[in-house]
């Protein structure tokens, strides 16, 4: 009997080889085209950040985008080679597009609209909650809130502890003295009940999480912890650093906080030129990782690029250090863009940045030392989408006026053998690949694939990967 149903998937398998575009092809949709180069570089354009149209997620067999076309946010299904299977779009139920988050059990879209004549009663931000298969299952509302324009002059990221959203982004406020001003604005959604449980949207100082101006916004949870990370031109002028005194409930964010300055920016407070970037935050085995670039290395016109980790354990300036990645003088005139910070694991981080016309990228441990070389691959291009890590790769697309086009790094050595798409898993997607690789279908594949040791990937090796994903060996 084993024998007849092996025979049956080997005459199936051989029959999909010869037809990979059968999955796409059953959907009359295709990729959005879009252009997100470039975008994720505030430094090119503006003195703030704008938010993030562009996303990817690991979906569990391939990889999922997400993506604000300026009229809908398109959702696409790419299996575990980068190949496109199909698509749907989302409406969306505002005039803005704030973000997107890929949460444990549920995806969350933001968006928002204007609120010119300073309404209360307004709706200015709505909070929408999806099942995993894009089922709408409930939304939250922000009305008035301090806010004439959601999202202004900066980003917006969200992260997730137990049935608590907490999103930061920003906002220009209501006038005072006559006066718009722009400050960040964070909120607490109970995804269970799908209800705003706590806001901080008005005017105060640091001592409150308060920054103004603030033009990037990050926000990570931390065990029992909520910490918080934004670019500020005045109140305070440096990369701030937060951390909230009380432990996660409804009412974190009017528990006040303390905070870092991880770097400071010389200049006059309000003068929106600060001649720096805030490109990524996360958590590590230490602490807290912060990268950017800035000026202060040289005191002129060059700007280099730096990670800072502040100790879990000494949350203070004595608790942070600084580690410069670029050494460059005013006198090289060198064009560094704002990094971004891929974690690999807690342990181990990728800072990846474009130098001129350049990516480079370089390893760290979660102790900001740095572990590699600096490597320039002039072949990979950078947009919005930050990358994420699936099976031993670093994965992001960019877009040109284009559909998407996926890039990737080696962040490990590890491979398991017949993993061939390298997501970490062996099963009949990496038998398929194997054989489309063998007959020239399909030109990139992982070296995991020669279970043989040949040297050579060919039938035999994905004959071998096929018995074991059905379990005959």
């Amino acid at each position: 009997m084993k024998r007849f149903i092996f025979t049956a998937v080997l005459i199936a398998f051989a029959v999909l080889s010869f037809f990979p575009a059968i999955k796409a092809s059953a959907v009359n949709t295709s990729p959005a085209v879009t252009n997100n180069e470039d975008h994720w570089n505030y430094w090119t354009w503006h003195n703030w950040s704008q938010v993030v149209n562009s996303y990817l997620y690991d979906n569990g067999s391939g990889i999922t985008r997400v993506e604000y076309t300026g009229s809908c946010v398109t959702v696409e299904s790419y299996d575990s080679a980068n190949h496109f299977i199909n698509a749907k779009s989302i409406t969306c139920e505002l005039p803005l597009f704030g973000g997107f988050f890929c949460g444990s059990e549920y995806n969350y879209l933001v968006f928002g609209q204007s609120n010119p004549n300073e309404n209360d009663n307004v709706e200015v931000i709505r909070t929408v909650k999806y099942s995993k298969d894009w089922q709408r299952l409930g939304h939250a509302s922000i009305y008035g809130a301090n806010t004439t324009i959601p999202f202004d002059a900066g980003s917006l990221r969200m992260d997730e502890s137990g049935a608590y959203l907490f999103v930061r982004t920003c906002h220009e406020m209501y006038a005072y003295n006559g006066v718009n001003h722009q400050a960040n604005l964070t909120y607490t959604v109970n995804t269970n009940i799908m209800e705003v449980v706590d806001i901080f949207s008005i005017i105060w100082n640091i001592d409150g999480g308060y920054v103004s101006h603030s033009f990037n916004q990050f926000i990570k949870a931390d065990g029992n912890k909520l910490i918080a990370l934004d670019h500020g031109d005045a109140h305070p002028r440096s990369a701030a650093l937060i951390r909230y005194n009380s432990g996660i409930c409804d009412s974190t964010l009017q528990s006040g906080c303390n905070y870092v300055n991880t770097v400071s920016y010389p200049g006059t407070a309000g003068d929106n030129t600060t001649n720096a970037c805030v490109g990524g935050f996360e958590l590590t085995s230490k602490g807290y990782m912060t990268a950017g670039n800035s000026n202060i290395l040289t005191s002129g016109t060059q700007r280099n690029i730096y990670i800072t980790i502040t100790d879990r354990n000494n949350f203070s300036s004595g608790g942070t250090k600084i580690t410069w990645l670029t050494h460059y003088s005013n006198s090289g005139n060198i064009t560094l863009s704002n990094p971004q910070l891929v974690k690999v694991n807690d342990d181990k981080l990728l800072v990846i940045w474009k130098e001129n016309s350049v990516v480079k990228y370089v390893f760290v441990d979660g102790s900001g030392n740095i572990i590699s070389d600096t490597v320039s691959d002039s072949s990979l291009k950078l947009s919005d989408c930050l990358p994420i890590v699936t099976g031993n790769r670093a994965v992001w697309y960019v877009t040109s006026n284009s559909t998407p086009v996926f890039y990737s790094i080696k962040v490990s050595d590890e491979g398991i053998p017949g993993d061939a798409n390298g997501d970490g898993s062996v099963n009949m997607d990496d038998a398929l690949l194997t054989m489309r690789f063998s007959m020239g279908i399909v030109n990139s594949i992982y070296p995991y694939a020669d279970i043989d040791g040949n040297g050579t990937i060919d039938s035999a090796d994905a004959l071998q990967i096929l018995r074991f994903a059905i379990g005959i060996v």
